[in-house]
C-alpha cells in the first residue's frame, strides 16, 4: 500500500504486508509473511508467525508499539531525538537453544541493560532514548533484533 492518512489495519493469512506511510495507529498481522512499514508517525502493532519485521517509527506519544515475530529478524529504525523506552527480547527455543551465541540485539543507541539469560533461554535489553518515553516492545524467536537511527 501507499501512504495512509490516519489509522491502518492490514491483515493477511499467508502473505507479505508493506505500507509506505501512515499517521496514526498501524495494526499489521500476517500468519506467514514479512511486514515492512515505512514512514509511520504514531504507533505500531505488528505480528507475524513466520517472517521478518522492518519498521520506521516516529513515536507521537499517543500509544505503545509492539513488534512480534515467531521466526524472523526485527529491524526498527527510530529518530535519534525520539523519547522512547524500548524493550527487546530474543527467545531461544528448540534445538537452536545450544547456539544462542548466534543471536544478538544490535543498536545504534546505548543499552540501559543487556543480559544474555541462560536460565531463561533469552537475550533481553532495554534502551531509554532521551530519558525514556513511549513504550516500544520487540520480541522474536531464534533470530536477531536491530535498533537503528532513522536516517531521512
Amino acid at each position: 500500500m501507499g501512504k495512509v492518512s490516519g489509522d491502518a489495519r492490514l491483515r493477511t493469512a499467508g502473505g507479505n504486508i508493506a505500507l509506505r506511510g501512515a499517521t496514526g495507529r498501524v495494526d499489521a498481522n500476517t500468519a506467514g509473511g514479512d511486514i515492512e512499514l515505512e514512514n509511520i508517525s504514531g504507533s505500531i502493532d505488528a505480528r507475524t508467525a513466520g517472517g521478518a519485521i522492518r519498521a520506521e517509527l516516529v513515536p507521537t506519544g499517543k500509544g505503545a508499539s509492539e513488534l512480534k515475530t515467531a521466526g524472523g529478524r526485527i529491524r526498527l529504525a527510530i529518530p535519534e531525538n525520539a523519547k522512547a523506552s524500548i524493550e527487546a527480547v530474543i527467545r531461544i527455543e528448540g534445538r537452536w537453544g545450544s547456539r544462542k551465541e548466534r543471536y544478538d540485539i544490535r543498536s545504534d543507541f546505548p543499552a540501559a541493560t543487556y543480559d544474555k539469560r541462560d536460565d531463561y533461554e533469552e537475550i533481553h535489553a532495554t534502551y531509554l532514548l532521551n530519558g525514556g518515553g513511549e513504550r516500544i516492545y520487540l520480541e522474536t524467536v531464534n533470530s536477531d533484533i536491530e535498533i537503528r537511527k532513522l536516517r531521512r
